[in-house]
């Protein structure tokens, strides 16, 4: 994450053990790559002449001033970041910037930024948007650095809330939303996670899904790339309807074990979800005559035996299958199959947010 150090800190009395030990762990961070520090030249500089600070952190010190031309347009490039000041107020939050006492760092150290899902693979598909996101927006060499954490589904709110409490680490959560309609409200899960992040006194952040799941975001072409032969009947078919009733079928279906005629015969007659995939199912039938004529009393034996499918499902390991593609292949080649793809907006939305989150330098020589 950019870490700017306000212009305050130049004027820190650094006999103050938290104060310094603050400034040693922002330093040692950067050292270490796991965060963009940077401030302005004024503040670099004066700070490098402080000779209480030690060889060591005057030499960092000296090369983030020898890099801070290239540090100030990254500063200016992101929206989210932690500002750290020498003050008397508590931390707080202001248009995606977080603000930080020195005092407070040197009391609880820096440590990467912990990217939380609801399991590992998501995790891993978070970073990897992270990473194409960084390309399409020409950062060039900045790397992400963080610690990958599962919540272990509905738990992940536990994990959450014990970041937030214990206010030692800093934390992006990012859940899927379960709607399986435009009309749905977002889960309990990322409800209380939002609730969380919205409460807290220190940098955590949640971001929920627009679309279903992880799969439901997944660029078309990575896709088409992963699913294997087969599946590829399937891909084929989901494809085809796209064309012929549009996107919201992609971002709300359940896209690893298929959604279903007689499943949403078997709703509410009177819920969003049901009336969403009903006039889905029409568009079908209306532009693909034939298709999807067993709630009408065909082969299934009526709606509420019917297995024909409204969006065809490509298996549990969908994934872990696009997963594989990806490390298999160069960040620059799987970024070009996302950027031309259809419809990858929130793809790269949720990667300008890994981003902004885990973005990190290269290490820094002491």
């Amino acid at each position: 994450m950019v870490i700017w150090l306000d212009d305050s800190i130049a004027s820190v009395d650094f006999t103050d053990e938290w104060s310094s030990s603050g400034l040693s762990a922002i330093l040692t961070a950067a050292q270490r790559g796991w965060h963009y520090v940077t401030g302005s030249r004024l503040v670099l500089r004066k700070l490098a002449n402080n000779s209480m600070l030690g060889e060591s952190l005057i030499r960092i010190l000296r090369r983030l001033e020898a890099g801070v031309a290239q540090s100030g347009q990254m500063r200016d490039r992101v929206t989210e970041k932690i500002v750290v000041f020498d003050g008397s107020h508590s931390t707080y939050q202001n248009q995606g910037c977080w603000a930080v006492r020195l005092s407070k760092i040197g009391k609880v150290g820096v440590t990467q930024t912990i990217l939380l899902g609801e399991d590992l693979e998501d995790v891993e598909a978070f970073f990897r948007a992270g990473k194409h996101y960084a390309i399409r927006q020409k950062f060039g060499s900045v790397p992400l650095d963080l610690r990958r954490q599962g919540g272990g589904g509905t738990n992940i709110v536990d994990a959450l809330e014990a970041i937030a409490i214990t206010e030692q680490e800093w934390c992006l959560c990012i859940t899927d939303s379960d709607r399986r309609s435009p009309a749905h409200q977002n889960s309990p899960t990322a409800a209380k996670c939002a609730k969380v992040a919205a409460t807290a006194s220190w940098p955590v952040r949640h971001e929920c899904l627009g679309a279903r799941e992880i799969e439901n975001i997944l660029p078309r072409k990575v896709v088409a790339n992963a699913v294997g032969n087969e599946f590829l009947e399937k891909w084929d078919l989901i494809n085809d309807r796209l064309n012929a009733c549009g996107e919201e079928l992609y971002r709300y279906g359940d896209l690893k074990y298929g959604t279903f005629l007689g499943m949403v015969a078997g709703l509410d007659a009177n819920s969003a979800e049901r009336a969403f995939w009903m006039k889905t199912a029409d568009a079908i039938r209306a532009k693909r005559p034939g298709q999807l004529e067993c709630d009408k009393g065909g082969e299934c034996g009526g709606p509420s035996n019917c297995r024909c499918p409204i969006v065809p499902g490509l298996g549990g390991g969908m994934l872990k299958r696009v997963l594989e593609l990806l490390e298999r292949n160069s960040d620059h080649h799987g970024f070009e199959l996302a950027h031309a793809s259809p419809s990858s907006n929130e793809w790269f939305a949720i990667g300008r947010v890994v981003f902004e989150w885990c973005c990190g330098a290269s290490p820094v020589r002491a």
